[in-house]
């Protein structure tokens, strides 16, 4: 059988039936036949083959390595977007409750008993117009004292 598909590959084109055309001798080609160049081509051919397979298996892994790396860079990325929203809400709930403590203090707190308790447990007395003296700086808004100012 593998004999008759060597000796039979073309087929002849007529006007009634097709018949197969039988391949000459001088197609055949054995196995003993091959020459010695041949045989080096067939060598050279399965070392680059060879060769192709391992640069192909380093860019595999190369590939994959970059893969895995890139999955784990946007694993922490995504990890460390989520800690900081997770900051924000906090931060906003201690503003919050910060807001919450400025507000009962300021409640709390009475001006006219600050005054009461300043005046008659410490013994400050309001300042009068003789005391107060007025200075106009141009160059900055604020004041520093040297020395002690005459009475």
């Amino acid at each position: 059988m593998a004999d008759n598909r060597k000796r039979y590959s073309e087929y002849i084109d007529g006007s009634a039936v097709r018949k197969i055309k039988e391949r000459p001798e001088s197609y055949k080609v054995y196995e003993e036949e091959i020459t010695l160049e041949q045989k080096q081509n067939i060598r050279r051919r399965k070392r680059i083959n060879m060769l192709s397979v391992v640069v192909m298996a380093v860019a595999i892994i190369a590939t994959m390595y970059l893969c895995v790396s890139y999955i784990m860079v946007y694993s922490d990325i995504t990890g460390t977007s989520k800690q900081i929203s997770n900051l924000r809400s906090e931060i906003s709930e201690t503003e919050a409750y910060n807001e919450e403590a400025y507000k009962e203090i300021d409640a709390s707190l009475n001006l006219e008993d600050v005054y009461e308790k300043a005046t008659k447990e410490y013994g400050m007395i309001p300042a009068d117009k003789s005391r107060i003296y007025s200075y106009n700086n141009k160059k900055s808004d604020r004041v520093i004292q040297y020395s002690d100012i005459p009475e």
